[in-house]
């Protein structure tokens, strides 16, 4: 059977530029970091304010730009060929699976190549390259902390005192970060309109599928192709609360709520989408209790009829009969049918999000906490 036709990764001026072999690959990585990070560094340096005492905030006591170009900037870089490869198995494996009826094929193969199709669309291209200017240029403006200096703009207030690094983080670092960024979003976007037109057509849902979702819980584990996504923001975040908390603008023991916020939003970012298949899940698994209820009570009665009346010695016999293995695998599917999720996510799909998105939060600690602090405490919570 020939797979159908389904590609996330193409697209984008990047991967136009550069052969496929490349694109994710370590090499395109460094590029990316030897075009925003390390200019920065030098500029720095020329200027005196990587360290010391010269502006308020010198560069390297400034988290954002190091979390966002050295760790957020790359992963995302790497992300299309990651999440093209799982989500195109996804899509393989609902084509092969049967889970389509025939009449539905057609239209299925055609919103996997209207996804493909939209993933290397130039107009969308130039659209995501006008806002990752637009939004670079605008944060120019709301960056500059009031009353301090910084390694981007050492005369407070003023226009003119931008240094030629923030000229440069303005202009291209965070111009191509988030150029990069929005192009991952744009991935999402695909794929969640290509869902919703899945979710759409004529599915054979069986209740008694073992993945406790209908046969869909491969979704569930697509969706986790998106933690690289969670992951990059999760850095950003950290660093970006981390150097608020160092200019004394939040509290760290405030942060608890803004950290629970976020990762509802993460948990909604990543299988939100499944949600369209509440109604059609609540349907099967409605189904199923009322079939297997209905077989239940036929296969249980003809049991009872059939032994419940005999001797001692006749009863024996029911060790070795066949009937007590139908009653085993009927019980098995009942099981199966009522812990039938209408959503199809695992709880450890839950906690390799939670996860995830928690871990970049926790260097916030570091701010209070010793490493030997946090290390003894855990160790106090484990009993």
């Amino acid at each position: 059977m020939q797979d159908v036709t389904f590609n996330l990764a193409g697209g984008g001026l990047l991967y136009r530029i550069l052969p496929d072999r490349l694109v994710g690959s370590v090499g395109v990585c460094v590029g990316a970091i030897l075009i925003t990070w390390v200019p920065l560094l030098i500029l720095c340096l020329i200027a005196g304010t990587v360290i010391g005492s010269t502006v308020d905030i010198p560069f390297l006591s400034d988290p954002l730009p190091h979390a966002r170009l050295l760790i957020s900037l790359p992963v995302l870089v790497a992300a299309p060929s990651l999440i093209n490869r799982r989500l195109s198995y996804v899509v393989r494996y609902l084509w092969n699976a049967g889970i389509v009826i025939g009449e539905d094929r057609p239209r299925f193969e055609k919103a996997a190549r209207d996804a493909s199709r939209r993933s290397a669309s130039i107009g969308a291209d130039v659209l995501v390259l006008i806002i990752a200017y637009a939004t670079a240029l605008s944060a120019a403006w709301l960056a500059q902390p009031e009353g301090l200096s910084t390694w981007l703009a050492t005369d407070v207030g003023s226009g003119t005192g931008m240094a030629t690094a923030g000229g440069w983080y303005w202009l291209v670092s965070l111009p191509l970060a988030h150029y990069i960024a929005f192009r991952c979003i744009w991935r999402v976007i695909i794929w969640w309109r290509f869902l919703w037109r899945f979710s759409r057509l004529n599915l054979h849902i069986v209740p008694t599928h073992p993945d406790r979702a209908g046969g869909l819980g491969i979704l569930g584990v697509g969706q986790l192709s998106f933690l690289v996504v969670v992951f990059a923001t999760s850095a950003n975040l950290a660093a970006g609360l981390a150097s608020a908390t160092l200019r004394d603008a939040l509290a760290l023991s405030s942060l608890g709520p803004t950290i629970v916020v976020y990762l509802l939003l993460s948990l909604l970012f990543v299988f939100g989408p499944l949600f369209a298949f509440v109604k059609r899940l609540s349907q099967a698994r409605h189904r199923g209790l009322v079939d297997y209820g209905l077989l239940g009570g036929v296969l249980f009665g003809a049991f009872d009829d059939k032994w419940a009346a005999k001797n001692d010695a006749e009863q024996r016999s029911l060790l070795g009969d066949a009937d007590p293995s139908s009653l085993a695998d009927y019980g098995y599917a009942y099981e199966v049918v009522s812990e039938m999720q209408v959503v199809p996510v695992s709880r450890r799909n839950l906690v390799q999000v939670a996860a995830v998105t928690l871990a970049p939060l926790t260097t916030l600690l570091l701010l209070q906490y010793s490493v030997r602090e946090i290390f003894l405490r855990l160790l106090g919570a484990l009993g």
